[in-house]
């Protein structure tokens, strides 16, 4: 007899998958529905709430919240060092999240890469690409040569724009490795590896909230309503401490 739905319009962030971008509003509309507003996030300190109030206007902090104020910082340079265990580094691109992946390998700090469903798709087509030995300038014409046929075929924006960022991903790997077989050995490291710092995209932070946040190469968020929805979804997973930092 009566109907309850809950949700949040500004952090539709799905309609590559299928989504309808005002699935909330239609919902208003067709089942002639009352809107109530929950406006306090019992999640974000004042500094977030203030700082994401530019898409979301009614947002406000909750008052007793013992983390107030909170705090936002941009860091022109940094080092791994100011990232501690427990915090989540944050992209919109898997690409540069794989990059940082790999340098925090070499400077002894195992990551925790979410997505072992990207990770899967990744090596399968490394494997496609030719024998384990292949020099990795052969790998990366190779690599050439099967994104050139798959966005080719692709007839969605969102089918070329997965296709593009898979590219980008395995070439981080072969851009570290002298052969094919060590770029894939290299993945399998990351993509296994379990460590205390976690490194997502901004779709997988959905839903999820960490102490420390750190939003890793902002400038690769677009103006489109989905980025600018997905730019919220991505700071307000901060409960504490909102840090911008450049690859």
């Amino acid at each position: 007899k009566r109907l309850i739905a809950v949700g949040d319009s500004a952090q539709a962030i799905y309609a590559f998958r299928g989504a309808h971008k005002e699935g909330m509003p239609l919902l208003a509309e067709r089942f002639k529905m009352r809107t109530l507003h929950l406006s306090t996030s019992f999640r974000c300190p004042q500094a977030i709430c203030d700082h994401v109030r530019w898409h979301v206007p009614r947002i406000q902090h909750w008052p007793d919240n013992p983390r107030n104020p909170g705090t936002i910082r941009r860091l022109a340079s940094w080092d791994f060092s100011e990232i501690p265990d427990g915090a989540v580094v944050i992209c919109r691109n898997n690409a540069p999240l794989f990059n940082l992946a790999v340098k925090m390998l070499r400077e002894g700090r195992r990551p925790q890469v979410w997505g072992r469903d990207v990770a899967a798709a990744l090596v399968k087509v490394m494997e496609g690409l030719g024998a384990p030995n292949m020099r990795r300038e052969a790998a990366v014409a190779a690599l050439g040569r099967y994104k050139a046929g798959k966005l080719e075929k692709a007839k969605k924006a969102s089918v070329k724009q997965s296709v593009e960022d898979r590219c980008e991903c395995i070439l981080v790997f072969l851009s570290n490795a002298e052969t094919l077989g060590g770029a894939i050995s290299l993945a399998k490291n990351v993509l296994n590896s379990e460590g205390k710092v976690d490194l997502c995209s901004g779709h997988k932070a959905k839903g999820h909230e960490w102490e420390n946040v750190f939003i890793l190469d902002a400038f690769l968020l677009g103006d489109d309503i989905q980025d600018l929805n997905l730019t919220y979804v991505m700071a307000t997973r901060s409960q504490h401490h909102l840090t911008y930092i450049e690859s």
